[in-house]
This record gives C-alpha cells, sequence and structure tokens, in this order.
C-alpha cells in the first residue's frame, strides 16, 4: 500500500526524509482553505501513513520501498529487475539502489537472465522470505493504526477508490451495488467502468 521516493505515484508534498528517519508530524490542525483541496489533503494523509510505515519497518533494517520490492518478489520469483521497476513504477536508477540495498541486507540476489545476458534477475532469499512475514505483518498494524479513525465499510470503500485512482481494475459494486444500475445522485453512481491496467501491488 504504501511507497515513497521509489514508490506509486509519490505526492510531491510527501516528507519522506522526515519519515525516513522517524520524525513525527506534529498534531497541529491543517489550514482549512487548503483542506479544500483534494489532492493536498492526500499528500498529507500520505505523508502519515509513510511515518507510519517507516517506523514500523525500522526495527527490520528496510523502508517501504524495500517491502514493496520484496512483495512482488513473493508473488513471482525470480523476475527481471526491469519488471520489478515497471510493475511498481519505478525510475530505472532507483530500482537499482533497491535491489542494491536488499543484496547488500542478504534479503534478496541479482543474477543473470539466462535468456538475455543484458538483463538482471532478482530473486527472493530465505532471509528475505523471513524478513518479508514479518514486514508483513508490521505494515498491517501500522495500516490499522492509519485507519483507525475510520469504520469497517469506510475502510473498503476507500480501499475501492484508491484502487480506482491508482488505475487498477476493481467492481465498484463492491462498495455501494451495481454502479450502472444507480441513479446519478446516488452514492453507487459511476461515470463509467475504471480504466487502466492491472497490477498485482
Amino acid at each position: 500500500m504504501w511507497c515513497d521516493g521509489g514508490g506509486l505515484i509519490p505526492p510531491s508534498e510527501v516528507d519522506v526524509g522526515a519519515a525516513e528517519a522517524g520524525e513525527s508530524t506534529p498534531a497541529a490542525p491543517l489550514p482549512e482553505i487548503l483542506a479544500e483541496h483534494i489532492g493536498f489533503m492526500l499528500s498529507k494523509a500520505t505523508q502519515r501513513g509513510v511515518e507510519l510505515v517507516h517506523e514500523a519497518l525500522a526495527p527490520l533494517g528496510i523502508k517501504s520501498r524495500h517491502f514493496g520490492v520484496l512483495m512482488v518478489l513473493e508473488r513471482v520469483s525470480p523476475l527481471s529487475q526491469q519488471l520489478v521497476g515497471e510493475r511498481l513504477r519505478i525510475d530505472r536508477t532507483t530500482m537499482v539502489a533497491i535491489v542494491d540495498d536488499l543484496e547488500r541486507l542478504g534479503l534478496a540476489a541479482r543474477g543473470w537472465d539466462p535468456i538475455d545476458r543484458r538483463a538482471y534477475r532478482v530473486q527472493l532469499t530465505s532471509s528475505g522470505e523471513a524478513v518479508l512475514r514479518r514486514a508483513d505483518q508490521a505494515v498491517a498494524v501500522a495500516e490499522s493504526r492509519f485507519l483507525a479513525p475510520l469504520s469497517a465499510a469506510e475502510r473498503r470503500q476507500l480501499h475501492v477508490v484508491l484502487r480506482r485512482l491508482c488505475g487498477l481494475d476493481v467492481d465498484a459494486s463492491s462498495v455501494h451495488g451495481d454502479p450502472r444500475t444507480s441513479p446519478p445522485d446516488s452514492p453507487g453512481h459511476a461515470a463509467g467502468p475504471p480504466t487502466g491496467t492491472h497490477s498485482d501491488l
């Protein structure tokens, strides 16, 4: 769910450096005039979420960018370094740095692709699998803390909306019924089917 400098559509306002350093965001109220802007509110919500996730992952020696790559490799491994970057929408330079980190930590191994000798393949190590299991639990706890103000229904709705905004194919009827049969002013109405390509993360 969470990605920082090497993640999915990172908001420019997110202070990743502060999050990585473990600094907490002051609980001061946001300026009401800025709170009218969805982009601003999304960036501030993301900032808080990233802070909580970094705090949860710190004892494991990884950050959210490493967690995302480990999750992809857990699904399909080995996988070319380029494909991992494409799935997570991470640029090539950042992807190389992330894999370098994972190799140094002993969580992933990089080798030549036997089919294309110009490319690298990356796979999880046994240590990587163990750390990923612990990281997955830590991130789940962090997400629960972040979403504590929301009801279970609101959490499901937020998840659906975020998937659509990220271009993932999701059926909006799972939240408010079939949008094709909802009247224009009803909560379940949608202008059209979601578009975009499907991704594992």
